[in-house]
């Protein structure tokens, strides 16, 4: 599943990317550092304001852990709320799409 990520992120370097800031950091790392101003974090954000094509990548148990750490965090809900599309899974990773 590591190495299906990384590929998906890599073919994906187009994308404005949102995710809390551990995955972020990750983001970058595979992408190298090209694209940093594409990777956008969800960290102490009050809601999820993406663009319609832009992706949301989560993470429950690393969400659960940076909580656990007092970080605050949107409604992931909404990921499942018809505004989104899952496009991919990754075991713990689940990339979805804004299409509304």
């Amino acid at each position: 599943n590591k190495n299906l990520f990384k590929q998906f992120i890599r073919n994906h370097t187009e994308k404005v990317i949102y995710s809390d800031h551990h995955t972020a950091y990750g983001i970058r790392l595979i992408q190298e550092y090209k694209t940093n101003e594409r990777v956008k974090l969800l960290t102490n954000t009050d809601s999820l304001d993406v663009k319609r094509g832009e992706f949301v990548v989560y993470s429950k148990p690393v969400i659960d852990e940076l909580r656990k750490q007092n970080y605050k965090f949107p409604d992931f809900g909404q990921l499942t709320s018809g505004n989104y599309h899952l496009v991919e899974n990754f075991g713990q990773f689940e990339v979805y799409e804004k299409i509304k």
